[in-house]
């Protein structure tokens, strides 16, 4: 909501026709505020004078929320006293600015006073926030589900893929490690001697 008001004693036709929009986009880029938002009024015509002469001169008001630190009225000071010497002709010796900050409760839009309009939109902000941490936290928990439900399951019953497998295999160890071990310990206890491979595989039989 940044204002700038002109009084001067210039006529309006000395007023350039694209004045108003130029120094629309220089107060918004000062501001860091919408051009849409950002209110420029000339006043023309208007008995001032400045050192007691008639001389071309301007009362300006800078009003805004915020945004009017002693660094930006600093810079703002500058590009608004060259804006209007390069416009209007106004030596800048002859021109005085205001900067006037309002606090929110003390202005007014669209049927409602700046304060809640600013609580209203932290309580937006806020819920957007709370939103989209639930929606993240939502994905995760989706994710884990994909992960549970991809992860194969022993049932016991030696028919599944992954636990059928490695059980399958660690009894074929068992029975080949374990069964030949038992036969040539068995066979060479009764003859006190080794028994050859080939022997052992026909007692086997």
């Amino acid at each position: 909501m940044p204002q700038l008001i002109i009084q001067t004693n210039l006529r309006l036709s000395q007023i350039p026709v694209d004045f108003n929009e130029k120094t629309t986009n220089l107060l918004a880029e000062l501001q860091n505020k919408p051009s849409s938002m950002t209110l420029i009024s000339v006043q023309p015509n208007q008995l001032i004078t400045f050192g007691g002469t008639n001389e071309p001169c301007a009362l300006v008001s800078i009003q805004s929320i915020g945004n009017q630190s002693v660094d930006e009225n600093r810079q703002s000071c500058k590009k608004i006293f060259q804006h209007l010497q390069n416009e209007l002709n106004i030596s800048s010796k002859r021109i005085f600015i205001n900067f006037i900050n309002f606090d929110p409760c003390n202005v007014g839009w669209d049927g409602r006073i700046y304060e809640d309009i600013f609580a209203d939109s932290n309580n937006r902000i806020s819920i957007v926030e709370n939103t989209d941490n639930d929606v993240c936290d939502n994905d995760d928990n989706d994710n884990q589900s994909t992960t549970l439900i991809e992860k194969p399951i022993d049932n016991g019953d030696g028919n599944d893929d992954g636990g059928g497998d490695n059980n399958v295999g660690d009894n074929n160890d068992g029975d080949n490690n374990g069964g030949d071990n038992n036969v040539g310990d068995q066979l060479e206890s009764e003859t006190g001697e080794p028994v050859p491979e080939s022997e052992e595989m026909t007692n086997e039989e």
